[in-house]
């Protein structure tokens, strides 16, 4: 598995694969390869080989993508080290935590979004996309660790005018990423002659069900709280904070959010078995009903981690 993750980074996502051959040159704005056919036994790579790899791709591509992801990771380590020097808590958690948190999610996602952008062939397309999930993503880790560094919190937090319109301001922001992510799929669907059939179902896979998952966040916020049958707050799951005791909406949102880096990666590996885009719908199948899963079990506020009450 390792091996076959490896080799994504060498063989990119504009290669096509038949019969375990990695075909062709294809020639765009956006990037120019030419590749030979590659096994698994061509090219043993360690891990930081790799990221490598993926950070110089990501950079040449989708530069404020890089950047971007590597100022909120900065943001992450800041808050984390903020968290083992100041005790005060919110909502069960050290106060920076949840910054932290959000800082590393948001890191990935640009990141993810910066890699998926490298498949359209516009540089302009790809710097406006860029510029939008950056700024919207970035001003919504600033509300919350501005939200944090006053000691309230951030989400469902309406108790004074300045809180409500914070908390509303964060809500647009994330809802921004709909129709972000629905424009890039249209853009991908344009160029579908340029991408591998099973690569770009892949991404649009990922994108479709990272849509749901904001819609998900999104009935999280009219419900007006994030835990089914208690208060929020109360004993969580180390990190993530996921309720203990009672139905968590934050499961199945997570679970969802992370569609968008696993369907383009599965969709590679399903191609270097020489599977067909089937399969990829089948696990799309998979996926969906373990999401509606979570998701039902949490509003009728049952924990995850309490399977047999």
């Amino acid at each position: 598995m390792k091996t076959l993750f490896c080799q994504l980074m060498f063989t990119l996502e504009t290669s096509d694969v038949t019969n375990g051959n990695i075909a062709a040159k294809r020639k765009g704005p956006a990037m120019s390869i030419s590749l030979k056919r590659l096994s698994v036994s061509d090219h043993k790579v360690s891990l930081p080989q790799v990221l490598n790899d993926f950070r110089h791709k990501l950079n040449a591509s989708s530069p404020l993508a890089y950047h971007g992801s590597l100022f909120l990771i900065v943001g992450c380590v800041a808050t984390l080290l903020l968290a083992t020097f100041d005790p005060t808590v919110i909502g069960g958690i050290n106060r920076w935590i949840k910054p932290a948190k959000f800082f590393l999610s948001i890191a990935i996602y640009v990141a993810t979004m910066g890699w998926l952008l490298r498949s359209i062939s516009s540089e302009v397309f790809r710097r406006r996309m860029n510029r939008a999930v950056l700024f919207t993503m970035g001003m919504e880790a600033f509300i919350i660790t501005l939200q944090a560094a006053r000691g309230t919190p951030s989400h469902f937090n309406e108790t004074t005018m300045l809180n409500g319109l914070l908390y509303s301001l964060m809500g647009v922001f994330a809802i921004a990423q709909i129709p972000i992510a629905m424009i890039v799929f249209y853009r991908l669907q344009k160029e579908r002659t340029r991408i591998p059939f099973t690569y770009l179902r892949g991404m649009q896979i990922g994108l479709a069900l990272f849509i749901l998952s904001c819609i998900e966040g999104a009935f999280m916020s009219v419900h007006g709280s994030h835990t089914v049958g208690g208060a929020d707050g109360e004993v969580g799951l180390a990190l993530v904070n996921w309720s203990l005791r009672h139905g968590d909406l934050r499961i199945a949102h997570f679970v969802g959010m992370h569609a968008l880096q696993i369907f383009p990666l599965l969709a590679f590996l399903i191609s270097k078995r020489n599977q067909r885009t089937l399969e990829l719908y089948g696990v799309m199948g998979l996926f969906l009903l373990v999401n509606a899963a979570l998701f039902l079990q949490a509003y009728a506020g049952r924990s995850l981690f309490l399977m047999f009450p």
